[in-house]
């Protein structure tokens, strides 16, 4: 058996955990669980400390998606517990039967892949995630086109299995991103080192996206900007023209399509994001 830690970012979502461990709980694979709480309310708290006894760490802080799973990637290796893999779950998806058994067939069966995704459906049962090749022109990445295992750009943070290892050879993610594309940015260290990332289309859970606290419009819409000109940047090694050109682009479309939709507020985080940016003003945005 290979032991694996599955690990949930919490904010204000136990009931949520609730169910996805309910969804897993008849994986047969050897498995621990950590919920991170994230500064919720005070009652999602009390909730952690009676369901999770000795399996909640807690945050005075919202550390953010990446910060949160850094933090628990470091207490595991300061208590000198020993994984072979990490599963990263959304709270709000539920698992479908044998999935981290075929995530963790797929890791073994392919010694340079480091994390493996399966295909990712909205409640409605629409593709919500299909791997993706980051295309330059829209900065964005397109879905893959195939029903086979295919190697991606990018794995999703809503489900992914990780070898333990890829921290020590590739290192931890990267705390300035705060949320949003940190995958992509992620991925692209282990691929740039040599490595794999997997998307398997044959194996496949549910995310529920409504639920998400994280979905307020103006804070996702300056996170996604602000860290998707970061992740080109970097993608496309710091200054090139391919770089400014594509920013560029992107500047230009969403200011031309936000304010001939009159969608003011948007347009005030976008800028917010493309300023903070070119400023180098990273991490969690100020309340």
């Amino acid at each position: 058996m290979h032991k694996i830690l599955i690990a949930f970012i919490n904010y204000n979502c136990t009931d949520l955990i609730l169910k996805a461990i309910e969804s897993i709980s008849e994986s047969n694979v050897d498995y621990d669980f950590i919920v991170l709480d994230n500064a919720s309310r005070r009652e999602e708290v009390d909730k952690l400390v009676v369901k999770f006894p000795g399996s909640a760490l807690y945050s005075s802080v919202n550390l953010g998606f990446t910060k949160g799973l850094n933090y628990v990637i470091n207490h595991v290796n300061k208590e000198g517990l020993v994984y072979e893999f990490l599963y990263l779950m959304n709270p709000d998806a539920i698992s479908s039967e044998g999935l981290i058994e075929g995530l963790l067939k797929v890791l073994k069966s392919r010694k340079r892949a480091m994390v493996v995704s399966p295909k990712i459906l909205d409640q409605n049962g629409e593709v919500w995630f299909g791997g993706g090749r980051f295309d330059l022109k829209h900065l964005s990445f397109n879905k893959i086109k195939s029903d086979k295992l295919s190697e991606s750009e990018t794995y999703n943070g809503c489900s992914a299995l990780f070898r333990w290892s890829v921290f020590q050879k590739v290192g931890l993610l990267d705390d300035d991103i705060f949320m949003y594309y940190d995958e992509a940015e992620f991925s692209h260290r282990i691929r740039s080192n040599d490595f794999e990332v997997l998307f398997d289309p044959r194996l496949s859970m549910v995310h529920y996206v409504s639920t998400t606290p994280s979905n307020f419009s103006y804070m996702k819409l300056y996170y996604m900007t602000r860290n998707v000109l970061y992740f080109t940047r970097k993608v496309l090694n710091q200054r090139g023209t391919k770089s400014r050109i594509a920013i560029l682009r992107m500047k230009v479309i969403y200011t031309l399509s936000l304010t001939r939709k009159r969608k003011f507020e948007d347009l005030k985080y976008f800028w917010k994001g493309v300023r903070d940016f070119k400023k180098g003003r990273m991490g969690k945005i100020p309340s």
